[in-house]
């Protein structure tokens, strides 16, 4: 995957402020599963498909150092080139409160990210669902279940760039969530492969969404 493809990275690093930092327990790796504590969430490893909390030499060489602020997590897998990034960040905000955000102020957010993606290289493809109702469900999940709980993304976009050296096809999944008691955890799940070898890299997403788990507790 060449260089240019890294540039969707930014796009999310220039969309949310970075915050302070606070010491947690650092994450785990299994063979099968990955645990991060500072924002809280776990989620399956597909079978074939290489885990670092630490991003490669190769990657992180070709990522802006404010994009490399965000990633917790780089899934990778040779076969299909594909990559899946999660990356995050943490509002000293409660989530009450950000369900207190007007339907504009996330319209505006995601309309943010398609300008920034279409500045950065010719879309040819972009399909976009903001979903803000699913912040409120995800709060409701949280309030019965905070030890685990299933977020549900309040925008999801999936976009095919054309590039000089080969065509890319990107996927954000956009997750807000209560986290630490008292603040709202970002988690933006970016998937990306080459255009014709996307599907393998797309089965492997569907399992990682389908297994991402949240939680409110430092030792879950």
């Amino acid at each position: 995957m060449n260089k240019q493809h890294f540039k969707f990275m930014v796009v999310v690093a220039l969309l949310i402020g970075l915050t302070g930092c606070a010491t947690y327990p650092p994450p785990i790796i299994h063979s099968d599963k990955a645990t991060n504590f500072k924002y809280q969430y776990s989620v399956n490893i597909p079978r074939g498909w290489d885990a670092y909390t630490k991003l490669p030499k190769d990657i992180k060489s070709q990522m802006s150092s404010q994009a490399r602020k965000m990633v917790s997590l780089a899934l990778v897998n040779k076969e299909p080139k594909g990559m899946i990034l999660f990356m995050n960040d943490k509002e000293y905000t409660s989530f009450d409160k950000a369900l207190e955000r007007s339907n504009s102020y996330w319209q505006e957010a995601a309309n943010n990210l398609k300008s920034t993606m279409e500045s950065e290289a010719e879309i040819v493809r972009y399909q976009s669902d903001i979903k803000v109702e699913n912040l409120a469900a995800t709060y409701d999940r949280y309030k019965t279940s905070p030890k685990s709980f299933k977020s549900k993304p309040w925008l999801e976009v999936e976009a095919d760039a054309i590039f000089t050296m080969g065509d890319t096809t990107i996927r954000y999944d956009w997750f807000l969530h209560p986290c630490h008691k008292t603040n709202s955890c970002y988690t933006i799940v970016v998937s990306m492969s080459e255009k014709d070898k996307y599907e393998a890299t797309r089965k492997a997403l569907n399992e990682v969404l389908e297994s991402l788990t949240m939680h409110d507790l430092d030792n879950n």
